[in-house]
């Protein structure tokens, strides 16, 4: 009798072990690219952006570009997950949607205890939204304080940032100008994503 419990307990250890190797073994692995989140820029212009930071860092209304997904595929198109960091350090969680057709995504956030609007206008590329491009501006008073423009590719590890305030680099009327202007035209995919750190 005692003989016959431990070939009991012997088949149900060995039952459990299998459960457990059959269970791992199914568990979901990490897939895909490296790198689902950029928090890092290359500058287009590292003078200017500084000088542009400054004055809008002392109208308190530096708005800035903090993160920026990779695409997401969805059912009917692409998002896109970034952050902007307010000028007291909060970060803003925005979803910009690419979908039914639809490459264009804006939305508007009001600053109240700074009489602020931030403005965000964004663009997907009509090729799974390989190259991504991004609008940011602050307004305040019906006028354009200060204003970021990034560039991002699916491919590359870091996005493009220059950025804009007051009498300091250029500021877009629109994300069609944005689209259309030689900042955007002279940025290029490094395709470097494969290299980036996780």
């Amino acid at each position: 009798m005692k003989e016959n419990f431990s070939k009991k307990d012997f088949v149900f250890i060995l039952m459990t072990v299998f459960m457990v190797a059959l269970m791992s073994a199914c568990s979901k692995k990490p897939t895909g690219i490296r790198a689902q989140v950029k928090t890092e820029a290359d500058n287009l212009n590292p003078s200017v952006s500084a000088a542009a930071d400054q004055q809008a860092s002392a109208l308190n209304a530096n708005y800035s570009i903090y993160s920026i997904s990779l695409p997401k595929e969805t059912s009917t198109g692409h998002i896109v997950e970034l952050e902007l960091r307010s000028p007291n350090g909060q970060y803003l969680p925005v979803t910009t949607r690419h979908e039914n057709g639809r490459l264009d995504s804006e939305g508007r956030y009001v600053d109240s205890q700074r009489s602020l609007e931030v403005w965000v206008q964004a663009r997907c590329s009509a090729d799974n939204c390989s190259k991504y491009i991004l609008l940011v501006t602050v307004v305040k008073n019906n006028q354009s304080v200060y204003q970021s423009l990034a560039i991002s590719y699916a491919s590359d590890c870091k996005f493009n940032l220059v950025t804009s305030s007051g009498t300091i680099g250029t500021f877009y009327s629109s994300l069609n100008a944005a689209a259309g202007s030689s900042q955007v035209s002279s940025v290029f995919p490094k395709n470097d994503i494969s290299t980036c750190s996780q």
